[in-house]
């Protein structure tokens, strides 16, 4: 007799529940038999309290685990479902996660920070990943897609508000970077969305001294709208031989 097993779980991050999908019932679904593990399969401090199938399709089926304490984003990438001999990992399920006050108030980060910062003797970088399990970031030689030598890869490391972020000794200006993103079940190569400058087609982001692209006079220039409101802009775009071809132009 086949009886079902964990093949998936989500955390309803509104509902402050647990939702495992199984490809057959499950023999015996009692709360008891359900554990909260961490990578090693040692149980947590979360318990769960209750079990109810709440529907069952084509696919499969499905239950909602009541927990004894809400899951944060960090031990979602970490702890794991177990069920009799069987494990699964703890995905994020919510589409209003990023709009809860409960996000908002655990990862809202106001630095000016993100992104490559060089200096002469080394780079820092820092992305805001809180639901990434890992990131790392890869230094290549080219920006294409495809093109150049890996020059360093190095592990980043999570800090408050859910920014990674690592330091790394040398002079990198002209090098180009990728991020190294690792979810539950799959890792992707990202350009960092925080990148001053990037590579042929926006493929890899850019390492870079910005103060050497100054032009001559730049620490004198002065903005012709200082005190003005973003908000009170007019931006519109135009082709320069259009606006300036007609004799009444000016």
């Amino acid at each position: 007799v086949q009886i079902g097993k964990p093949s998936y779980a989500n955390y309803d991050y509104t509902a402050k529940k647990l939702f495992v999908k199984t490809t057959l019932p499950l023999a015996n679904p009692a709360a008891s038999r359900f554990f909260i593990v961490d990578g090693s399969g040692n149980p947590t401090a979360i318990k769960v309290n209750a079990v109810e199938l709440t529907f069952k399709d084509g696919k499969g089926y499905c239950y909602y685990l009541t927990l004894s304490a809400p899951m944060t984003l960090s031990q979602m990438g970490a702890y794991q479902v177990k069920y009799e001999n069987y494990y699964c990992g703890i995905y994020v399920s919510n589409h209003d996660l990023f709009y809860s006050s409960e996000f908002a108030a655990e990862y809202t980060y106001n630095g000016n920070d993100l992104g490559a910062t060089w200096s002469a003797s080394s780079t820092t970088f820092k992305v805001w990943a809180p639901t990434a399990n890992n990131v790392a970031v890869k230094i290549y030689s080219e920006g294409d897609w495809g093109k150049g030598t890996v020059l360093k890869e190095q592990n980043m490391t999570l800090g408050e508000k859910g920014v990674w972020s690592v330091t790394i000794s040398g002079d990198w200006n002209g090098k180009y970077y990728n991020y190294i993103v690792t979810h539950p079940g799959y890792t992707v190569e990202a350009v960092d969305p925080y990148a001053r400058s990037t590579g042929a087609n926006g493929d890899r982001g850019m390492i870079l001294n910005l103060d050497a692209t100054d032009p001559e006079g730049w620490e004198n220039d002065v903005s012709p709208n200082a005190g003005m409101n973003y908000t009170d802009a007019i931006i519109y775009e135009m082709h320069i031989r259009e606006f300036t071809l007609d004799s009444t132009s000016g």
